[in-house]
C-alpha cells in the first residue's frame, strides 16, 4: 500500500495532503476552544516554544477571539523565556527548556503578565536536532493554570519531521487545555462542534 501512494503521488503532493489534514483538525479544535471560553466567559494567555506561535495563529482564525484570547509570547529562545515570562537564568542553565518545572514556569508567567483565567504552555523538542540538556526530539510538556487546575503533563510523539511534530504538539495541546477546562475549570456550558 505505501509503495503504492509513493508511486502515485509525489512527496510535494502527500506533504500537502497531512498539512490539509492537521489544518482541519487545528481549525476544528480552536473553534471549539473558542466557543468554550467565550460562552463560559473566561480569558486565556498562551507561552508558547515549539509551536511557534502556531496555536495563536488557531485560536485567532475566527472574529472575536480578542473576547477570550488575551495574547501570547513566543518564547523560542533562553534570552526570550528570560525576559518575556520571567524564567530564572539559572534554572535554563541547569535544567535546560524542555521539562516539566520551565512549562510550569512559563505557564505561570504568562498567566500572570496576562492576568487571564487559564494559561496554557508548550515546550517541547521539535528536531531534527536538540541541545545538550533536551530530552529526544518529539518530546514536548504541555502545562495548563486555571481555576482549581495546575498541571504539566509529558507526551512523546512520532518523529516523522519537525513540521509534523508542531503540529501534533498544537493538536495535543488544544485537547489537553480542553480536557483540563473539563474537569477542573468551573465550566458553566459545554458547547458542542458547530
Amino acid at each position: 500500500m505505501e509503495s503504492l501512494v509513493k508511486d502515485r503521488y509525489s512527496k510535494d503532493e502527500i506533504k500537502e495532503f497531512f498539512e490539509m489534514l492537521y489544518f482541519e483538525e487545528l481549525e476544528k479544535k480552536s473553534l471549539y476552544i473558542h466557543t468554550l471560553f467565550t460562552q463560559n466567559k473566561q480569558t486565556l494567555a498562551l507561552a508558547e516554544s515549539c509551536t511557534g506561535g502556531l496555536l495563536s495563529y488557531f485560536l485567532t482564525i475566527k472574529e472575536g477571539a480578542s473576547v477570550f484570547f488575551l495574547g501570547s509570547v513566543v518564547g523560542y529562545s533562553y534570552l526570550a523565556k528570560m525576559r518575556s515570562l520571567d524564567i530564572p537564568s539559572k534554572v535554563l542553565k541547569e535544567k535546560g527548556a524542555v521539562n516539566q518545572s520551565v512549562c510550569r514556569l512559563m505557564a505561570q508567567g504568562i498567566k500572570k503578565k496576562w492576568d487571564s483565567d487559564w494559561a496554557m504552555a508548550i515546550t517541547g523538542v521539535a528536531g531534527p536536532g536538540r541541545m545538550e540538556r533536551d530530552p529526544e526530539v518529539g518530546v514536548v510538556f504541555i502545562g495548563v493554570l486555571g481555576p482549581d487546575c495546575d498541571e504539566v503533563a509529558p507526551f512523546l510523539l512520532d518523529k516523522k519531521n519537525r513540521q509534523d511534530i508542531r503540529h501534533q504538539s498544537a493538536i495535543f495541546a488544544l485537547d489537553f487545555l480542553q480536557s483540563r477546562i473539563k474537569i477542573g475549570g468551573k465550566i458553566k456550558k459545554e458547547v458542542s462542534y458547530e
